[in-house]
């Protein structure tokens, strides 16, 4: 709940400062959500505003099976977080399409007993299509001009549930492996944009 995962491309101030690959941070939630629920979420105080300005890209996570409530009270969050940030980043004149994920997680807890493998992806798909359309819509309320983040939505579960016509896999994840491969891929390319516009 309230968790943020950030990621960086090859070559960023996070690698160069590390001497490595791609770092990914994972930040604790506690401190995400506190950040979440501020007024002024990137206020010059706060640990994690640096490194989010810095970041190539940012994944924010939703658990898929939480109530209507529990998921109303986190798009006016993350709604109100995102137009901080673009607004933020306008004023850095920073460029355009930061890639912002949304992952839904523990999707797995939204197969029904009687689904095929098949039926549950298509209930998944169907979920987070409305995810996407609906926060959309709530963004574009706030804020219709946003130009700076561009957001991309992904589903996963730590495992597959047992279907009417398959078994259960608990060592095989839905979705993970491709997003991190998505996320690392958009990181990359951004930062390499943002190389070229700063020369």
């Amino acid at each position: 709940d309230g968790h943020m995962v950030l990621c960086f491309g090859n070559g960023g101030s996070a690698t160069q400062a590390s001497g490595k690959g791609p770092v990914v941070l994972d930040c604790s939630g506690k401190s995400a959500l506190q950040m979440l629920q501020a007024k002024d979420p990137f206020a010059n105080s706060h640990p994690l505003k640096k490194t989010i300005l810095d970041a190539d890209a940012v994944v924010l996570v939703v658990d898929a099976s939480s109530s209507n409530k529990q998921l109303s009270e986190e798009f006016k969050q993350f709604a109100h977080w995102l137009n901080q940030l673009h607004e933020l980043r306008g004023r850095r004149t920073d460029i355009a399409a930061l890639p912002v994920y949304f992952v839904l997680t523990k999707c797995d807890l939204l197969a029904r007993k009687e689904d095929t493998a098949g039926e549950w992806i298509k209930r998944v798909e169907q979920f987070k299509g409305k995810f996407a359309e609906n926060f959309r819509k709530y963004l574009k309320q706030h804020d219709p001009g946003f130009g700076t983040i561009k957001l991309r939505l992904s589903a996963t579960a730590i495992k597959r549930p047992a279907f009417t016509d398959r078994p259960g896999r608990d060592q095989e994840p839905f979705g993970v492996a491709e997003l991190f491969r998505e996320c690392l891929r958009s990181a990359s390319d951004f930062q390499e944009r943002r190389l070229i516009s700063q020369r």
